[in-house]
């Protein structure tokens, strides 16, 4: 096996077809590691395919097998000249090492380490002092900065609510005093937040490229990625891709994103930076379809921040989880096209469901309740003026989607915050980068599976306050598979997230306890 060529991106490697024992074995590997395969596709090992058509390229069916999986492989694999050539992503080769290890032939693994080993960033290359660093970190945060150092490539994976901007920061700030740096972010909020805290933190000026800046670079800069691929990818901008292959360090800002092709290909165009961090709320343990982007493009070492040490400092609050069994409560057709329209029946348009949360956003005010579909917005609205007014319990209601203005969503928070606002409702707008602090109640209305989607939504009310711990608010859900969906979005809560406590209560009870609380709130009020 030679080297071919070799960047912060890609390692290209050749072998000779006679060497068909490390061809294979190097094949093998990277089919099993390094394919982004959606769960409802086979592997090629699943397909029927006779054992040597997948390995043989001389052979015209290894072709057939090999090209309808292309669009999932993150590597490449070519002949040409009597060899075969691999293009194979730097994070690919690092989990290849360090979680396929026992899987690589032994004389593979030892040429592709020596030549990653040959180019990879020193330790000594990054150092921090929090003595120097202008704010005063908690111990959690140094112990990341410290683990994700110690790795020059690695994600952070820590709690909304952990100061994941902070952290970041501090890796900058072991970075050589020369070095071009890039903050890639998705939201034009997450921009404008993270250059201003940026600026506090390093006490330097902060660059910024998105559609509202002009092409303004600086040492660190903070930029768009849905911009850079605008202006890099599609209109071959030049000045856009020589700032990427300027960069020797980038830092990604929600890390989990980088499965999008907007993502990946900015990261993979940054040729020169070696040193590479991301930052995420969502634990990334499996090998999954968006992990395997994740850690192609960045890597597989993760560096991770405990829920449980935030709590310990105060800088989170514990869970009270509170669970109505709605099972039965819809009839189940049977006769949905797709789980959409069972979402829509058995969620947003459930009157029990929503009669529950707005009875529970009422009692326990000041309340945040997350949705997915505008939709849900107004049914919800509807049952909240329906019981207010039935009630007689005077309430303030503000509500939250895509469509609402910057400035009208920072005013809304900022009444919430003060008092002024008593339930707020977010749509997915607000899942990510969001800091709620004024929260007692955070219902989960939303439904759904994600395990990044879980994490965000109850990450934002996990914030220290009053009252030292949230409610949480979800549901095991009735009908067929948003009744699955419920069931492992709860065990996602209990597995990584502080619960303190947990209480299901049976839909019929729970509506009893509601209707008598409320009745208790009118003569109070």
């Amino acid at each position: 096996m030679d080297l071919v060529t070799i960047n912060a991106s890609y390692m290209t490697v050749k072998i000779p077809l006679g060497d068909r024992e490390q061809w294979e074995n190097l094949l093998t590997v990277a089919d099993k590691h390094l394919m982004a395969l959606p769960k409802e596709v086979l592997p090629p090992a699943a397909i029927g395919c006779p054992q040597h058509a997948v390995f043989d390229p001389n052979h015209a069916l290894c072709w057939i097998h090999y090209r309808p999986y292309n669009q999932y492989r993150l590597y490449r694999m070519w002949m040409e000249g009597g060899h075969l050539f691999f293009r194979l992503p730097i994070g690919g080769v690092i989990l290849l090492l360090s979680k396929a290890k026992e899987e690589v032939d032994n004389d593979v693994r030892q040429t592709i380490r020596q030549y990653l080993v040959a180019n990879y960033p020193r330790k000594d290359l990054l150092s921090f002092d929090p003595l120097k660093f202008p704010v005063e970190l908690y111990p959690y945060q140094i112990k990341a900065v410290t683990g994700a150092i110690n790795y020059r490539r690695a994600i952070v994976s820590a709690p909304p609510g952990s100061g994941k901007t902070e952290i970041g920061s501090a890796l900058i700030a072991s970075m050589p005093a020369h070095w071009q740096v890039g903050w890639f972010t998705h939201t034009r909020t997450l921009l404008r937040q993270s250059q201003n805290r940026l600026l506090k933190n390093l006490r330097e000026p902060i660059g910024a490229i998105s559609g509202e800046d002009s092409f303004d670079p600086r040492r660190v800069t903070v930029a768009m990625v849905q911009t850079i691929t605008r202006r890099g990818q599609e209109k071959n901008d030049p000045n856009i891709i020589a700032w990427l292959r300027s960069l020797d360090a980038i830092i990604l800002d929600e890390a989990h994103h980088a499965p999008a092709k907007t993502f990946y290909w900015t990261l993979m165009s940054c040729t020169n930076a070696w040193v590479r961090f991301g930052l995420t709320a969502t634990p990334m343990r499996e090998e999954g379809e968006e992990e395997i982007y994740m850690w192609c493009a960045i890597s597989p070492l993760i560096v991770e921040v405990s829920p449980h040490e935030l709590v310990a400092v105060g800088r989170l609050v514990p869970i009270e989880l509170i669970v109505y069994d709605l099972e039965g409560t819809v009839e189940y057709k049977g006769t949905y096209r797709n789980w959409q329209d069972e979402y829509m029946d058995q969620i947003v348009r459930n009157k029990i469901r929503n009669y529950i949360i707005a009875a529970e956003a009422i009692i326990n005010r000041p309340s945040v309740i997350l949705v997915w579909s505008i939709e849900h917005i107004q049914h919800l609205l509807d049952a909240i003026q329906n019981l207010s007014k039935k009630y007689n319990i005077d309430v303030k209601v503000a509500a939250l989607h895509g469509e609402t203005k910057s400035h009208d969503r920072q005013i809304a928070l900022q009444q919430f915050e003060a008092g002024q606002i008593d339930i707020l409702i977010i749509s997915d707008v607000g899942k990510e980068g969001l800091n709620i602090i004024n929260l007692r109640n955070l219902i989960v209305a939303a439904g759904q599976k994600s395990k990044v989607a879980a994490i965000q939504r109850v990450g934002r009310g996990m914030r220290p306050k009053k009252w030292g711990f949230v409610r949480v608010v979800d549901f095991y859900d009735s009908g067929d598979v948003t009744r699955r969906h419920s069931f492992r979005r709860i065990r996602i809560y209990q597995q990584m997230l502080p619960v303190a406590r947990v209480k299901r209560i049976p839909a019929e009870e729970g509506i009893r306890q509601l209707l008598q609380e409320l009745k208790g709130s009118a003569a109070f009020f």
